[in-house]
């Protein structure tokens, strides 16, 4: 992809009681795929999907070109959210290598915890433009509780702080190999530290160290390094995981958001094939 590459739009929003407010967003975009999500969290189902239809049959008959994909998700799980976000930005990056992907997500859509997924995911990752449609006719009986010219008001962009790649590379090899089978059908919470030294520096080389002739000494600075500059970060600084030493070795244990957050980053391609971590 250079500089001149053509662009490839997506934009996803969230059935709510609107239509401006979901309609013309997406129609002065002209998107060549959107994300229309509706409420469901496997008990309940969103109550104003004669809203989703009537929006969706306008899109379709104005941007026929438009790759449409429906989906139910929980609009009041922070994390099922967040990786769906991170599932479609990863996999649209991936669909279209020859396009600058840019993404445009409707924060006046959804729920409150939709909102904040969004605004997160947009700090996450890259390309991403959040958009917040109002307008100053609101009127909570009438069909679309906004109506008239619609505004665009600008979200803040403040700095936010979320783990390195390597941290989050590491993150994404521990939650991989913590659901595998150990070499006699065993399936432990834990992960040895041995096996994730053995992906950081042998399998992907997301760490290296200074050549020894010693190696003793090589393999004691490794550990070193793998401990000052991931484990005890996810340790300390973040939260993720914990440690428990077990005769020579340790065991490394997820927190439960440490746990929630790798089900998060594990969806979105970080650099490394998780495909090559053994059964």
């Amino acid at each position: 992809m250079t500089k001149n590459s053509p662009i490839w739009k997506v934009h996803i929003t969230y059935n709510v009681h609107e239509q401006a407010r979901i309609i013309d967003p997406i129609l002065e975009e002209c998107p060549n795929a959107l994300y229309y999500f509706h409420f469901d969290d496997g008990n309940r189902i969103d109550v104003h999907l004669d809203y989703r239809d009537k929006n969706l049959s306008v899109i379709r008959a104005k941007l026929p070109e438009c790759e449409i994909v429906e989906r139910g998700i929980n609009y009041v799980d922070y994390y099922q959210i967040i990786s769906n976000l991170a599932s479609i930005i990863n996999q649209e990056n991936k669909d279209h290598p020859e396009h600058a992907v840019k993404f445009k997500i409707n924060l006046g859509t959804g729920s409150k915890m939709v909102a904040i997924a969004n605004v997160d995911a947009s700090r996450l990752w890259e390309n991403i433009e959040i958009i917040y449609p109002f307008s100053e006719m609101y009127d909570l009986s009438a069909e679309s509780t906004h109506s008239g010219a619609l505004k665009v008001a600008d979200p803040p962009k403040f700095e936010f702080k979320h783990p390195d790649q390597k941290l989050i590379q590491a993150l994404q090899i521990l939650y991989t190999l913590h659901g595998k089978e150990d070499v006699h059908g065993h399936i432990h919470d834990f992960v040895k530290q041995k096996d994730i030294f053995h992906y950081v520096f042998e399998v992907f080389k997301i760490l290296e160290v200074a050549p020894n002739k010693d190696a003793r000494n090589y393999n004691t600075s490794q550990y070193m390094r793998l401990n000052r500059n991931i484990l005890d970060k996810l340790v300390h600084s973040w939260g993720f995981i914990t440690r428990v030493k077990v005769g020579r070795d340790y065991h490394i244990y997820f927190t439960e958001k440490g746990e929630k957050m790798a089900r998060v980053f594990v969806n979105y391609d970080y650099g490394i094939d998780l495909t090559l971590l053994s059964d």
